[in-house]
């Protein structure tokens, strides 16, 4: 069982990093000091454990013949992890910003993505009901790309034109967490409610957990990583138009892409070509020789 195993990680790496942060502070590290310190510590140590659970002794969804391939999904979560972890721990952590803590949540998702599995589970009831659900557009995710990208430049145009300056700010505000909601809401509907192809043989309750993973993981691009830039750079550019492409592809298809839609005229096999007279008369002659074969003493 996968929850098991989830667990056993997460105290594998939180309890290094605990008694890091503590033996840092005893030697008279600041505290800042002895975060920056544990976090590069326990990036070795996650790069050992993604390599056992991905590479070396591989997780039941990183089964693949091809060891290249796991080395290439072990990379991608490496990045993730340099992304969502180590880079903005470090960035808030020497800007003495307390918001470090939001990146301490990110392994948590990323050993979740690493070790849940879906086993091969028998049609759920209803199974029928989710196939035809899941015909829902081979492009739908792109419909909802393009909806996200239109949204939020007529919304903030009409609020520009229709909003007084005094109540612009709290107007936009709220239409942050609309388009923020929209998001989660475009997620769901490819996870859970019309799953498409990646997700429809699983049941319900497995769909639900793959939405909670593509919504934390959501959440934490478009809020952790503006804030970073912000602290970095002074000023945090919007993610949403960035992340959201990637996750709605994932989400459809997931790495597989061979039927995302791309393609707008389907290939057609290409058709043998015709025989001739000729060779026609000579495959008749091999297959009644192979079938009657002539004795040694003729």
């Amino acid at each position: 069982m996968y929850l098991k195993r989830y667990l056993f990680a997460l105290a594998l790496y939180y309890l290094p990093y605990i008694l890091l942060v503590q033996w840092v502070n005893a030697k008279g590290a600041q505290p800042d000091e002895a975060h920056a310190v544990a976090q590069v510590i326990m990036a070795l140590i996650f790069v050992l454990m993604s390599l056992h659970l991905v590479v070396l002794r591989p997780q039941a969804r990183f089964a693949f013949e091809s060891r290249m391939r796991r080395v290439m999904r072990w990379a991608l979560y490496l990045v993730l992890y340099a992304g969502l972890v180590l880079l903005p721990a470090l960035l808030l952590l020497f800007n003495d910003s307390d918001a470090f803590h939001i990146t301490l949540a990110m392994p948590s998702l990323l050993f979740l993505g690493m070790l849940y599995s879906p086993g091969e589970e028998n049609e759920p009831e209803g199974g029928e009901v989710d196939r035809v659900l899941a015909d829902d557009g081979p492009r739908r995710w792109l419909t909802y790309y393009g909806l996200y990208l239109a949204v939020p430049f007529a919304g903030g145009l009409l609020i520009a034109m229709l909003v007084p300056k005094a109540y612009a700010l709290p107007a936009l505000a709220l239409f942050g967490l609309f388009v923020m909601g929209m998001g989660l809401w475009m997620l769901y509907r490819l996870t859970v409610a019309r799953p498409n192809v990646r997700f429809v043989a699983l049941t319900r309750g497995q769909r639900w957990k793959r939405f909670g993973i593509y919504a934390g993981l959501y959440l934490a691009l478009v809020l952790v990583l503006p804030r970073v830039l912000a602290t970095l750079f002074g000023h945090g550019p919007a993610m949403d138009t960035w992340v959201m492409l990637p996750l709605l592809a994932s989400a459809a298809y997931g790495p597989d892409m061979a039927h995302a839609g791309l393609i707008f005229r389907p290939r057609t096999p290409e058709q043998p070509r015709p025989e001739s007279d000729g060779e026609r008369l000579q495959r008749r002659i091999r297959e009644i020789r192979a079938k009657y074969p002539l004795s040694p003493d003729r």
